[in-house]
């Protein structure tokens, strides 16, 4: 399925009040030439016959026309004015505005189109599930009636294109097929004008507006106390020949909970009026077994001037004429002015993208055969290999890779058996004793290889400790590695609650721009994300309460065959508050001294907080308005400089997604802080990606617990995807100035660049 994108030589722009609210349906011209357009319901136009020189008219019923020359630029924006007469002196009154109505309604037969008429056009259709893009499609149609009621109405249309996702594919709101009759409020009068809803409603006049030598009563009226259907709006009606020419009908508090908003607008040509154009918005809540949904509609129609519909002998005798056939044949219209006036903006076209990558071609195949629709997976089997311009030493690159294989691991294990339960006890075991603990010795040993210290480490749980850690490090290395770099020593102590948090805010992240909606996405975060999720937060948690290997190393046990530490958050913390003692990688809580083991406990109450972020407990993104969605998550690690914070918030609009990290250094004596904000995964041309992040903050100059003076920097960082089918090349830099930066291999200014690929496996 393909969908229209503006032309790109095309003239185009927005037509806006003088408030900056966008006017819809306001007509644009070139002057000389037959070439026209009307706004979209964002105030949006694009005219593609447009060339320099040419004199652009922009009119609208309400509002004083405007000229302008196309210049050399392809994109001219418009402000309308609008110049109502107000009649301080004059009053009318409720009673007299209500036999204005009255007078209008009877007349309709003399000021509309009373023998029958062909009239073609196009409408558009869109329907919205949590302001989420679920149907999209624009329909060329023809319509044969009058608004004269002794006449019967028909319409045939042709469906030009349409997207469906396969959520909500059978539901909709809004029929548009019948939308032209059924709120043609002139023609049908079953709501504001019918003789029963008039008696309903108060009436009254404000102002009286002139347009092209015309005047018009603008009417509004507002529901009685009485009981039955009311409605709040507006009317139009020409002062002179009182026939209606713009109506606005609002219904708030209908079934469902419901709200609905009609707009139409008429014109007239040799003495008669007709329907230019109407919008229709609606709204209802559901509920279903995901809780209550919030449905919204909007359709568009914009007519053509209708033509006098032949008789079977006028058919009959213009037979033969292509141009005559093509005239009067009420199937398949092709009109490439519709398209124009209907032009997609930016908008809309994000959300088609949206919408399409939702849409899986076979299963939408499929659903068309049975009728029964599949559901999204949250989760694509796929393998990311990065490789860095720093081999072995790019904590970044390394840390993806990991997370992409150690995903699909997870996907194998959630997909061993059909025990459910064997499946989740299996991926905790591993996540736990296999691959959390790599993670950690492999960043451990990258960091002592940046700065010079070679080590080993045993990979596998399968020894006295039940854990992978680095050894062939003597307590010698350890001594020159804080003599040389004291932040990067401490670090060491650190490295793995670093690599989870990041680890475990880059599945949330993930969680969030896929956004749980249906069963088959819960189902996969419970078999796929939530054990490594939960394990990733609780690991953040319990090595400030039992973060050794042993109380003590065996004795019998050389050296270089020891872990780096015994206990690694013992002697964080000794390091810490001691940065000039010597080392003692054997160091136990119990040979911490009063103030150390308080820095402790204070450290083990700070850590609660990671257990609170919604995300990892399923609790889908909160709504901020009609089109904004959020989440959050807390967390808290020990750093080199100190107690570290972090606030992360996830922002959705319907054009991309962002997230906002705040964090907060906690040394000895001050606090120090730090703000990131990130464009996830946004459009950068077709089939690309381009993910965004920036990092800015004032950090002590020395790195360390103790500050000796604070220094500002900042980071850039971009990783760009170019999909092929199920492949994707994968390219980024990060660039930094001085100071800490998770997963950052250098506290220095420092450019590194890395590439890779990444595959998606067919489930």
């Amino acid at each position: 399925m393909n969908y229209r994108v503006c032309n790109a030589d095309a003239l185009r722009g927005m037509v806006k009040d003088l408030n900056g609210n966008p006017i819809v349906f306001a007509q644009i011209s070139l002057c000389g030439k037959q070439a026209k357009t009307y706004s979209n319901n964002d105030g949006f136009w694009m005219l593609p016959a447009a060339s320099a020189g040419d004199t652009v008219v922009v009119s609208h019923f309400r509002f004083q026309p405007i000229k302008r020359i196309v210049g050399g630029s392809s994109t001219m924006n418009i402000v309308l004015q609008k110049t109502p007469i107000l009649l301080e002196p004059l009053t009318i009154s409720s009673t007299k505005a209500y036999y204005i109505i009255r007078s209008a309604v009877k007349k309709i037969s003399s000021n509309y189109l009373a023998d029958t008429y062909t009239q073609g056009g196009i409408v558009r259709e869109k329907l919205y599930l949590n302001d989420t893009l679920q149907y999209f499609s624009d329909a060329e149609m023809e319509l044969t009636g009058s608004y004269s009621p002794q006449n019967s109405n028909k319409i045939t249309s042709k469906r030009v294109q349409a997207f469906q996702s396969l959520e909500n594919n059978a539901y909709s709101i809004v029929n548009s097929s019948s939308i032209v009759f059924d709120m043609d409020e002139v023609k049908v009068r079953d709501k504001i004008l019918s003789d029963a809803s008039l008696r309903l409603h108060n009436f009254s006049i404000k102002e009286i507006e002139e347009k092209n030598g015309k005047r018009f009563y603008s009417v509004k009226f507002m529901p009685t106390k009485k009981k039955g259907i009311r409605y709040h709006g507006e009317i139009c009606i020409e002062t002179k020949s009182l026939a209606i020419t713009y109506i606005k009908v609002e219904a708030e508090g209908l079934s469902r909970e419901g709200n609905a908003l009609l707009e139409a607008y008429y014109t007239e040509s040799n003495g008669k009026y007709w329907l230019k154009s109407c919008l229709v918005k609606k709204s209802e809540s559901r509920i279903s077994t995901k809780g209550k949904q919030q449905y919204r509609g909007e359709v568009l129609a914009v007519m053509d001037e209708p033509t006098s519909t032949p008789t079977p002998k006028e058919r009959d005798e213009r037979k033969g004429t292509d141009d005559e056939d093509a005239r009067w044949n009420s199937v398949g219209r092709k009109s490439s002015n519709h398209s124009k006036a209907l032009a997609i903006d930016s908008t809309l076209q994000n959300e088609l993208q949206r919408l399409q990558r939702v849409v899986d071609t076979a299963a939408y195949a499929k659903m068309e055969r049975k009728g029964k629709p599949e559901k999204e997976k949250l989760y694509e089997p796929s393998l990311t290999l990065l490789f860095s311009s720093k081999p072995f030493q790019n904590l970044l690159a390394f840390n993806c890779t990991y997370s992409s294989l150690n995903r699909l691991a997870m996907y194998e294990f959630g997909n061993m058996s059909n025990n459910e339960a064997l499946n989740t006890g299996s991926q905790i075991l591993f996540d736990m004793y296999l691959s959390i603990p790599f993670q950690g010795a492999e960043a451990e040993r990258r960091l002592l290889r940046k700065n010079g210290v070679k080590a080993l480490y045993n990979p596998t749980p399968f020894n006295r400790y039940l854990s992978s850690y680095c050894y062939k490090v003597s307590a010698k290395d350890l001594s020159e590695l804080k003599a040389a770099s004291l932040p990067d020593y401490t670090r060491l102590h650190t490295i793995r609650e670093e690599c989870s948090y990041a680890t475990a805010r880059d599945i949330e992240e993930e969680l969030f721009t896929h956004n749980i909606e249906n069963n088959g996405q819960r189902n996969d975060f419970v078999k796929y994300y939530y054990p490594d999720l939960f394990i990733r937060r609780l690991l953040l948690i319990t090595p400030m309460f039992t973060s050794g290997f042993s109380t003590s190393i065996p004795s019998k046990m050389g050296e270089l065959d020891q872990p780096i530490f015994a206990n690694r958050m013992a002697s964080y913390v000794h390091t810490l508050l001691n940065p000039n003692e010597p080392i003692n990688r054997n160091i136990s809580i119990e040979d911490l001294t009063s103030r150390e083991k308080d820095h402790l406990r204070t450290m083990r109450l700070l850590s609660l907080q990671n257990l609170i972020s919604p995300l990892a407990i399923s609790i889908p993104p909160f709504k901020l308005g009609s089109s904004i969605q959020y989440s959050f998550s807390l967390g808290y690690r020990p750093s080199m400089l100190g107690d570290c914070f972090s606030q992360n918030l996830w922002f959705k609009t319907k054009q991309s997604e962002y997230r906002i990290t705040f964090t907060e250094y906690k040394s000895n004596t001050s606090i120090s802080y730090g703000v990131g904000f990130k464009i996830i995964e946004s459009d950068f041309f077709t089939n690309a990606k381009l993910s965004t992040e920036v990092n800015y903050w004032k950090q002590p100059t020395n790195l360390s617990y103790y500050p000796d003076s604070y220094t500002e920097g900042f980071s850039v960082s971009q990783m760009a995807k170019y999909k092929l089918g199920s492949l994707a090349l994968v390219l980024g830099y990060t660039f930094k100035t001085k100071g800490y930066l998770e997963l950052s291999d250098n506290l220095g200014t420092s450019f590194s660049s890395f590439y890779g690929i990444s595959y998606i496996f067919s489930r």
